[in-house]
């Protein structure tokens, strides 16, 4: 499920923001950590997308999308529709979550303009699956829920008591926002987890025993990593 969540991958406990939609990241943050590194640089986001070569390279990279969306060829059985122009790789925004967000590739080319451990960390989180992993998690929450709504579930507090315990089991704690900041094995976790809780609503398994069931898991899962 792509739904568009804001999260937060750290560096150097400087939390950069990523769409898990677009998967689109946010130079500003990044520049902020460059700055706070480096008071005296004279190096800004827009000195950047002035640039010429940003220019070229942001329009190879939208003909390189466009191209491969537009061949209307088959993939997995599914017909893949043209992707109709225009087709951006970077935005600028206002407000809250306001800033400069770009295609991770664009991303990339920035961090390497800031210096080469910039440039080190940003090939880090392109290679990862944490966006791939949050959008699963959508999937399993859902799933999750239709059992819940399958078992007569009708009160919000059941539903959130079951978030809830999950998230003690994953993060130690119970606050809601941490899945937008959780890394690659804690959404991994969580969404085995899921699945797994979601099995045994199915099966008609109360809370209590559930709850035993998925610390148990908890045990065998940090067992076989």
């Amino acid at each position: 499920m792509k739904t568009a969540v804001v999260m937060q991958r750290q560096f150097n406990g400087k939390a950069i923001r990523q769409n898990s939609k677009t998967a689109f990241l946010n130079l500003n943050d990044l520049m902020e950590c460059y700055l706070e590194e480096n008071p005296k640089s004279s190096k800004k986001v827009e000195n950047y997308m002035r640039l010429q070569q940003t220019s070229e390279f942001a329009e190879t990279i939208r003909e390189s999308l466009l191209e491969a969306n537009n061949q209307n060829t088959h993939k997995n059985g599914d017909f893949v529709l043209p992707l109709v122009e225009p087709l951006e790789v970077f935005e600028t925004k206002r407000g809250k979550n306001g800033g400069t967000w770009v295609h991770p590739y664009l991303f990339l080319d920035f961090a390497m303009w800031l210096n080469p451990r910039f440039k080190l960390w940003a090939m880090s989180i392109i290679e990862d699956k944490l966006i791939e992993l949050r959008n699963e998690d959508g999937d399993r929450f859902k799933d999750m829920m239709f059992a819940l709504k399958a078992s007569g579930a009708v009160s919000p507090r059941e539903y959130m008591k079951e978030c809830l315990m999950l998230n003690n089991i994953v993060f130690g704690n119970s606050s809601k926002e941490q899945r937008n900041s959780a890394s690659p094995d804690q959404l991994s976790l969580l969404n085995k987890l899921q699945k797994y809780n979601a099995h045994l609503i199915s099966q008609g398994i109360g809370f209590i025993l559930r709850k035993k069931e998925c610390e148990n898991f908890l045990k065998f899962y940090a067992f076989i990593k």
